[in-house]
């Protein structure tokens, strides 16, 4: 199966988005004493999942207001998602490693 660019573009900028958040997770945990690595780890994926789905949103909504330039495609929604759940698991790994 062969992924789109644009798609693959989407997946990077989700991974971005969501191991910044989970980084932020495990920093924030690691700052509460929460000091069992699952407990930061499932969190941080979920919110790594929860900002690229947002990031995801807030792109398409920028396509919609400038159609002559940029193509409205709800894919790129979730794979944008798709990207931020393994990147909020990644910063979140690097969290613990860091913090714990």
């Amino acid at each position: 199966m062969q992924i789109a660019y644009d798609k693959k573009l989407h997946l990077a900028a989700g991974f971005i988005v969501g191991f910044i958040g989970g980084f932020l997770v495990a920093f924030a945990a690691a700052t509460n004493k929460v000091t069992h690595p699952w407990a930061i780890l499932l969190p941080a994926a979920l919110v790594g999942g929860v900002l690229g789905r947002v990031a995801g949103v807030l792109k398409e909504k920028y396509d919609a207001k400038h159609p002559e330039t940029h193509t409205v495609d709800p894919l790129d929604i979730k794979f944008t998602m798709y990207g931020g759940v393994p990147g909020g698991f990644c910063g979140g790994v690097l969290g613990v490693l860091l913090f714990l």
